[in-house]
C-alpha cells in the first residue's frame, strides 16, 4: 500500500489554481493539490458540514502567521489520522 501511494506523489504534486470559498461570509481562495480538494470534500461528507464551514473553523483556530491553506493541509492530516487510530485524541 505504501508504496501504490508514494508513487502517486509525484503527480498529485501539483497544485491547482486557487478555489473560492468563504471565510466568515467572505469570499477568498486557497490553493491545495488536488487529492486533499478531494479529501477535503470527503471530509465534508462524513461531518455532515459545507466546506465553507470547515474552513471557516479552521480559519479562526489557525495559529498566526500560518496560511488557511497551510492550516488546511494540517488539519486534513490531522483528521485523517485520528481516524486511522494513529494520533491520540486530547
Amino acid at each position: 500500500m505504501m508504496e501504490a501511494a508514494l508513487g502517486q506523489v509525484r503527480q498529485d504534486f501539483d497544485i491547482t489554481p486557487g478555489r473560492c470559498i468563504k471565510i466568515d461570509g467572505r469570499r477568498t481562495s486557497i490553493r491545495l493539490q488536488d487529492p486533499l480538494w478531494d479529501a477535503l470534500k470527503d471530509i465534508s461528507k462524513r461531518e455532515g458540514r459545507g466546506i465553507d464551514s470547515l474552513c471557516t473553523e479552521v480559519a479562526r483556530m489557525r495559529p498566526k502567521g500560518l496560511t488557511v491553506s497551510g492550516a488546511v493541509r494540517l488539519f486534513i492530516t490531522r483528521y485523517f489520522r485520528e481516524a486511522a487510530g494513529s494520533v491520540k485524541t486530547e
